[in-house]
């Protein structure tokens, strides 16, 4: 799982599963700390929609991993594989954290 400091807080998260849920649809079953949250989302467009019973994702958590899972698809242009999407979580984050370093 990939660290993640938001609001002096640590989170984790990584995805478990992806599965097709309509043509343009996939459900990423992610692990974020100790819990598991399902989410839905168009393939491509940052559309996210949190289907599981779990408390809401903070907004800045569930934000930021919408746009990462919209940023892998858009690159990758079909399913990408569990490992694929969780080394580019990485990837990603780290340019992402570099950059709100930076300003």
């Amino acid at each position: 799982m990939i660290p993640v400091n938001i609001n002096n807080q640590s989170y984790f998260f990584s995805v478990a599963r992806i599965t097709k849920d309509y043509p343009d649809k996939f459900i990423y079953s992610v692990l974020l700390n100790v819990k598991t949250y399902y989410l839905s989302k168009t393939i491509g467009v940052n559309d996210c929609h949190q289907l599981d019973d779990n408390p809401v994702l903070d907004g800045i958590v569930f934000n930021e991993l919408c746009e990462i899972l919209t940023e892998i698809e858009r690159e990758y242009e079909r399913k990408p594989s569990v490992d694929f999407i969780n080394q580019q979580i990485f990837t990603i984050l780290g340019r992402i954290r570099s950059t709100k370093f930076k300003n």
